[in-house]
């Protein structure tokens, strides 16, 4: 694995130095933040599921944003009645957009202290918000721009009850729309759905 390499070369770089310096080392380090865990409770964890994610929205969505994205691991302040409806826990996860630099960004905040396919299902909502605002497409169709965002954690959560639940939302904006997605996608395939999300405007 990727992380457990650098893990492994960080260590012997710095016991290398540590050796020429003091004649010898002591040097050791915990590989837990280089590693998987089951819940996401400190930056460098956030960061390699943001990757994870990124990388099978391009793989199974063509989903690839371009503007950097700043990932805060923070609980977003709660958005009253959005915050009831849309996510019975409070709001968990939010997306804007900034300026950094003097470009346009990414801000994104999760809750910490979620397990992993929670989080990672969250922060891929949140980045297909993100994709809809660069490309520019449902600006004005909020039920499908929630709708396509809400298709899209679905399959990151797939065969949850988490997943179970979201399709069970009555109301239409963040809940019944993604039925019409996935029903679209069932007669017509993937690659069609997002064609067709795309020239919905």
């Amino acid at each position: 694995m990727a992380t457990q390499w650098l893990a492994h070369v960080f260590t012997e770089v710095s016991r290398a130095i540590e050796r020429a310096c003091f004649g010898q080392s002591q040097f050791r380090i915990t590989t837990s933040e280089f590693t998987t865990a089951s819940t996401i409770d400190n930056g460098v964890q956030a960061k390699l599921a943001l990757a994870e994610v990124r990388s099978q929205l391009a793989r199974d969505f063509q989903i690839e944003l371009s503007w950097p994205i700043l990932l805060e691991l923070k609980a977003p302040p709660a958005k009253g009645w959005k915050a009831m409806v849309y996510n019975p826990e409070g709001n968990l996860a939010r997306h804007q957009v900034v300026d950094f630099k003097g470009s346009s960004a990414h801000q994104m905040w999760v809750k910490p202290g979620l397990t992993r396919v929670r989080f990672k299902s969250l922060v891929a909502h949140e980045l297909v918000h993100a994709f809809q605002r660069e490309a520019s497409f449902l600006t004005e169709n909020l039920s499908l721009r929630e709708g396509m965002a809400r298709w899209v954690e679905f399959y990151f959560l797939k065969g949850s009850a988490e997943a179970d639940r979201l399709l069970k939302l009555k109301h239409y904006t963040f809940g019944r729309s993604i039925q019409s997605i996935l029903e679209f996608e069932s007669k017509s395939g993937r690659p069609a759905t997002l064609q067709w999300l795309r020239s919905q405007g």
